[in-house]
């Protein structure tokens, strides 16, 4: 008996320093002068036992290089005896055997460019006026694994000035309870973005605007933001999601029309051109298609992320064109479904990199050349509208693809499976008559031509071949194109 009282005294003792090692406490504050950045001290606990602590700060993420060139002035407590930036993510740290927590101070200040623009929204902002900055760029984290649980607890120390982030608004004092992996993909912004409020089954949504819009104004944005959440979390049969941050960005100095987005734990962010070139469907596909990423690529993981990309992006804007078509703002309701197939055949047809193979769009090569990064959007688009097809077909209009990502989902959160590719074949198989593993080989992971033409004459869609020159006079013949505005059955039944 004494055995078994000791032992799990022991095993009490350790769980518990396993849990305060996972624990860490943030105060954050802003600062103009000499310039723009915002003030960071940490406290860490760490193992008493142990002569070293490692910590976890990325020098690239999301094809940015050079993160910590933001990373300033950085101030150990006088208990450490030496710092060592070991590897791109890892600070090694040696200190004194004994101790329970390790104190640190830094600054984080832009690098690149002044106000948001394409070559610095994934990077920090820190402008006089406002803040934008994500997670793995703004705090020094535990080196755990991302899957691992983390105590963060965050206090604000500029009073004067209003900061937000992924897990709440108007933060003073803050305390999360989430993964590391969760937090690292989360949003912290500040300074003069306006807050509106809006609720939904009693869910808050919170919408941040900063700055005067040239192309529409505060209420568009809420407007189209409010339906498009509504039809998501209709489309998913999800209403229990947490409260929600959406994050709209002018980019005033870009000329032309241009936008991104990031999907983020419990949020999104995104970046506009400030312009007449940006019109109301610019603004539809940014959003949707940044809102799917909530459910597609944060409840649904990725096994290997880039491997996975024609699901993860591809599949995302499949969903996107079908919402986009119910939505009471978007123009030309009818026909905009195949409009956006037809868009999305001729780019992919067109490229160079077509028929790349699946294996091939590894990281290096996905954020380095355009021609790769966009064959994952639009094989993986089509190739959920041929299985959409088929789902719809085989269960004679009963099921569709809604339906087989409704339960890819439940498959997720409640046995946590990742998305990999046979696991999608067997699932999709569960819907359907045939075994789609050739179909899948052939045109995701060899990356054949998809069958379009065999496809829309198999279930009776009508289509005219058309044909394309490019800038570098190229003809490109016998494309596909659908005929809109036409009276399917099939197609019917996919909005029923």
């Amino acid at each position: 008996m004494k055995s078994i009282v000791i032992t799990t005294l022991l095993l009490s003792i350790n769980l518990l320093s396993a849990q305060q090692l996972n624990e860490v406490t943030y105060e954050v504050g802003f600062s103009k002068t000499p310039n723009p950045h915002l003030e960071v001290s940490v406290t860490f606990v760490t193992d008493p036992y142990s002569e070293k602590t490692s910590f976890f700060f990325p020098n690239s993420h999301w094809g940015r290089d050079s993160l910590r060139n933001c990373l300033k002035n950085v101030r150990f407590s006088e208990k450490v005896i030496s710092v060592k930036f070991s590897t791109d993510s890892i600070i090694q740290v040696h200190h004194r055997k004994g101790i329970d927590t390790i104190k640190l101070h830094y600054t984080i200040e832009q690098d690149v460019g002044k106000e948001i623009n394409y070559d610095n929204f994934s990077r920090p902002i820190v402008q006089p006026n406002y803040f934008h900055v994500y997670t793995h760029s703004l705090f020094i984290l535990p080196d755990i694994n991302p899957k691992d649980n983390l105590k963060i607890t965050i206090d604000w120390k500029t009073p004067n000035q209003k900061y937000h982030n992924s897990f709440g608004t108007n933060i003073k004092h803050q305390i999360i309870q989430t993964t590391r992996k969760k937090f690292e993909e989360s949003v912290h912004i500040g300074g003069d973005y306006r807050l509106y409020t809006e609720h939904l089954k009693n869910k808050k949504i919170s919408i941040a605007i900063r700055d005067t819009w040239i192309p529409f104004n505060d209420a568009k944005i809420i407007t189209f933001l409010k339906e498009i959440t509504k039809g998501l979390r209709t489309f998913w049969n999800d209403f229990d999601k947490e409260d929600y941050l959406i994050v709209v960005s002018p980019m005033n100095n870009f000329k032309g029309k241009g936008y991104k987005g990031i999907g983020l734990t419990n949020s999104f962010t995104t970046a506009l051109s400030n312009n007449s070139y940006i019109k109301d469907k610019d603004l539809l596909q940014l959003f949707n298609h940044e809102m799917v990423h909530d459910w597609i690529g944060v409840s649904i993981l990725n096994d290997n992320e880039e491997e996975q990309y024609w699901f993860s992006e591809g599949f995302t804007d499949y969903i996107n064109f079908k919402l986009a078509a119910t939505y009471s703002f978007t123009e030309n309701r009818n026909s905009y479904f195949t409009k956006k197939l037809n868009i999305t055949i001729l780019e992919l047809l067109i490229s160079k990199s077509r028929n790349i193979k699946n294996k091939e769009i590894t990281y290096e090569k996905f954020w380095s050349d355009y021609y790769t990064q966009i064959i994952p959007y639009k094989r993986g688009a089509l190739f959920a509208f041929l299985l959409d097809l088929k789902i719809c077909s085989t269960s004679k209009g009963t099921l569709k693809l809604d339906d087989f990502l409704r339960a890819i989902l439940n498959d997720a959160r409640k046995n946590g499976q990742k998305i990999d590719h046979p696991y999608f074949v067997s699932k999709a198989n569960e819907f359907l008559k045939e075994d789609i593993t050739t179909f899948f080989t052939r045109y995701i992971e060899n990356g054949e031509d998809l069958p379009l033409q065999q496809t829309f004459d198999q279930y009776g869609l009508k289509y005219e071949l058309t044909s394309y020159t490019n800038k570098k006079e190229k003809q490109f013949k016998n494309i596909p194109k659908l005929l809109e505005n036409q009276d399917n059955k099939l197609l019917n039944l996919l909005f029923k």
